[in-house]
């Protein structure tokens, strides 16, 4: 019995962890939207997220997560824009 307990803690853990993780996930894009102008800053996060998903899943918690929205955006695009609109203001 303590072991489907334990279990279904677990479940619910990866649950909630895996939750946070998205909105963590979400918020990393909209910073890397607004202040990116190399598009390697973003494989960086990248790598960063993975070793953040190994180690939940390290101590038991299974986390699944693509991180398939960084794959969504266009980051060479993102990074082109953010340098011109940089290079813009300093000229102003």
């Amino acid at each position: 019995k303590s072991s489907s307990k334990s279990s279904a803690y677990r479940v619910i853990a990866a649950s909630w962890v895996n939750q946070l993780l998205i909105d963590y996930i979400d918020q990393e894009i909209d910073w890397l939207k607004d202040f990116i102008t190399d598009e390697g800053e973003v494989a960086i996060k990248m790598s960063e997220l993975t070793e953040l998903m190994n180690r939940f899943n390290n101590i038991g918690l299974e986390i699944y997560n693509n991180l398939r929205e960084f794959r969504l955006v266009d980051w060479y695009d993102v990074a082109i824009n953010n340098d011109f609109r940089r290079q813009m203001e300093k000229n102003d």
